[in-house]
């Protein structure tokens, strides 16, 4: 509980930082209407144009810049996504049993449609994120009966079936821990 400010901080900006956001980040900057200031004709007086892509060569960079101030704007809000949420942290000692992470640092398990902010009101969502092959935080936004325990064996399976889950994508892992769930 010490470090739990740093912790969902960090976890804000892994999930910033992740390619699941940059993605998101690019279909909205894509989204957007951009256009161009053809003249200033008073301080406060500005003519635009829009354009199409095809107008700027480089379109796709300009979409690659929105998304990466999109993703500094996220980081700059620090734990506010996770402020709200009630965490436990579970931890495992066994060596051949390890929590892993993937790609994808940060996993929400909750109803499909909401936004972000409706998903941390919501029961039944949970919020996970693997610190170290040690230590898992989970987040609802309930109170959960317990700070800090030790994970199950069968608590270290699920969490590894939610990363195998992904379609593409890295598994890391200090430990090999097979190649699907069913294998542990």
């Amino acid at each position: 509980m010490d470090h739990r400010q740093f912790l969902l901080e960090y976890a804000q900006m892994l999930r910033a930082r992740s390619r699941l956001f940059r993605e998101q980040a690019m279909t909205q900057a894509r989204e957007r209407i951009i256009g161009v200031v053809e003249e200033v004709v008073a301080p406060t007086v500005l003519k635009f144009r829009a354009y199409t892509p095809s107008d700027e060569p480089k379109h796709e960079q300009h979409l690659r810049n929105l998304s990466i101030t999109e993703m500094r704007r996220e980081i700059a809000k620090g734990a506010a996504l996770f402020s709200n949420l009630h965490w436990c942290l579970r931890t495992t000692q066994d060596v051949s049993n390890p929590v892993i992470t993937a790609d994808q640092p940060i996993i929400v398990l909750g109803p499909a449609g909401l936004s972000e902010e409706a998903l941390t009101r919501d029961p039944n969502t949970w919020i996970i994120f693997p610190l170290c092959r040690e230590a898992c935080l989970i987040g609802n936004c309930e109170k959960i009966d317990t700070d800090t325990e030790a994970f199950k064996p069968s608590g270290v399976k699920w969490l590894r079936g939610q990363f195998f889950r992904a379609d593409e994508g890295f598994i890391y892992s200090p430990a090999r821990v097979g190649t699907s769930p069913s294998e542990g």
